[in-house]
């Protein structure tokens, strides 16, 4: 007799519920991803200066992480 696989889910109810949780968590990002760049381009072209943003460059931001958008500041 040979020993279950690790990888078998012991419940698969449980496995196909967290898969459901990370498909509606991924679905509230992107809309939350929308929702902010439609934000940006509504904003005039002085706004987005004053942000030291291009309107060419706002779903680069939206989408990219974090630490990889931060701009440093010289003296």
């Amino acid at each position: 007799m040979s020993a279950p696989e690790s990888n078998t889910p012991k419940n698969p109810h449980a496995v196909f519920v967290q898969k459901l949780v990370e498909y509606m968590d991924h679905r509230k990002a992107h809309a939350a991803r929308k929702k902010t760049i439609c934000a940006m381009n509504s904003l005039g072209r002085s706004a987005l200066r004053d942000l030291a943003i291009d309107r060419s460059e706002i779903s680069s931001i939206v989408h990219s992480p974090t630490q990889e958008r931060r701009r440093e500041y010289t003296n």
